[in-house]
């Protein structure tokens, strides 16, 4: 209900029959909220949801999209990683942080869409993302972290902006 006002760690990590999840909570989504449900292919946010917990939907191989709210400001680390059927993600404005190993061997993800408020994105975001073709990197970085497109072997376009100060080791290898 819209009147939750905190979500603990791990609600539903591992219950391996849940199919849909709708999370109308004023809060930030916990860690490992929903974490190795590997039949959970869809989720519903509320308007108010502000966080997404580390490792939130990690291995929900059978998520294929996500429409994040516009109320996001931060994505933490692996929230979605190892999501392999997650084909495409769009990072609302308002999103200042997005987490390491985020979206980590998220094999099926060919796009992804990074706001214009993004200031933080940490090591190996997008590694091992063989399917994303191209990446634009918005005007508010100034360091890309290492690992951060490590083993995107479909990559054909990445744009950087000229904020852009340090490209860390690997940041782009085995593209």
């Amino acid at each position: 209900p819209e009147t939750v006002t905190a979500l603990g760690k791990g609600i539903f990590m591992g219950c391996g029959a849940l199919t849909s999840a709708t999370v109308n909570a004023t809060a930030a989504i916990g860690d490992n909220m929903f974490s190795l449900c590997d039949e959970l292919s869809a989720v519903t946010f509320g308007t108010a949801t502000t966080a997404i917990g580390t490792r939130s939907f990690y291995r929900c191989a059978s998520i294929e999209a996500v429409t994040l709210p516009a109320s996001l400001t931060a994505i933490g680390d692996s929230a979605f990683a190892l999501c392999t059927g997650l084909g495409g993600i769009e990072i609302p404005e308002g999103v200042t942080a997005v987490g390491g190993r985020c979206f980590y061997d998220c094999e099926a993800l060919e796009t992804a869409t990074l706001p214009s408020t993004l200031e933080t994105i940490g090591a190996s975001a997008f590694d091992g993302c063989a399917a994303l073709k191209e990446l634009a990197i918005p005007d508010l970085i100034t360091t890309i972290p290492a690992n951060l497109c490590n083993g995107c072997r479909a990559l054909e376009s990445v744009t950087l902006p000229a904020s852009v100060k340090v490209i860390s080791d690997g940041a782009f290898g085995l593209c």
